[in-house]
């Protein structure tokens, strides 16, 4: 979709595309669980929280506050709607998100949102409500602590080969989610990021988790991480020779 949106991309708008936070899941779902929504039955409080999600465009930036609300709402969602299954034996997932949205879109009087232990018959409408409700409760005490913004929960975990956490780096607040172009969880990510602008002269930028030198003790060992966690690159060094190498290149060598 970003592709076909141009027709030239330069360096910065293809840095714009590998930086991508966006959702496309969240995009297509949030207007349908909007739809369905019983927005008279929230209070003023929660209906101002339901406004602000309305203006969200998807994205899981670092700062963002709706990404963590519409967390919080599709998890209940879910939860609500496949609790029967956690009960059989042989479960050891939810269904597909996607499979989940087209219920809701195209079978809202499905059994499935039936939730256990209650007498009353709830119905999609009932389950999406229920668990807006409820993720705003939520929501507000991370909001009091101020614990509410996207990165104050995607902390990203870069661990050292020995998975020695005195060699590694954790807890690093992030933008990006699993379903974005800027896939980055706890524990993985994009390990190196990389755009060449081709002609006579190659343009290269990229950077990677982790620094200039692989010694524990070198101020350089980590030294790429902070820049990489905030979407930066560096210039990296091209020689079209190797004559033209070897005049560049810090500190004196010789081939032999």
């Amino acid at each position: 979709q970003l592709l076909e949106k141009e027709n030239d991309f330069d360096v910065e708008k293809m840095k714009g595309i590998q930086l991508d936070n966006t959702s496309y899941f969240a995009t297509d779902a949030l207007p349908v669980l909007l739809n369905i929504m019983d927005r008279k039955a929230l209070p003023a409080a929660a209906q101002k929280r339901l406004a602000a999600l309305e203006h969200w465009k998807g994205a899981y930036n670092c700062n963002d506050q709706e990404a963590r609300l519409f967390e919080l709402w599709w998890n209940n969602v879910k939860d609500y709607t496949w609790d029967e299954l956690k009960n059989l034996d042989f479960y050891s997932r939810m269904p597909d998100d996607r499979v989940l949205l087209d219920l809701i879109t195209h079978e809202p009087n499905d059994s499935y949102f039936d939730k256990q232990g209650t007498t009353k018959v709830e119905t999609a409408p009932d389950i999406v409500s229920q668990a807006f409700s409820n993720a705003v409760a939520s929501y507000d005490l991370l909001a009091a602590k101020g614990e509410s913004s996207w990165g104050s929960f995607n902390k990203v975990n870069i661990k050292h080969f020995t998975n020695l956490d005195a060699f590694s780096r954790t807890n690093l607040p992030s933008a990006g989610y699993t379903e974005a172009i800027n896939a980055v969880s706890s524990n993985w990510g994009p390990s190196w990021r990389m755009i060449v602008e081709l002609g006579d002269r190659p343009r290269a930028f990229g950077i990677y988790a982790g620094g200039q030198s692989g010694d524990v003790g070198s101020p350089y060992y980590d030294n790429f991480i902070g820049d990489w966690a905030h979407g930066k690159y560096y210039p990296l060094t091209f020689f079209m020779s190797m004559n033209e190498a070897m005049k560049q290149s810090a500190g004196s060598w010789k081939l032999k």
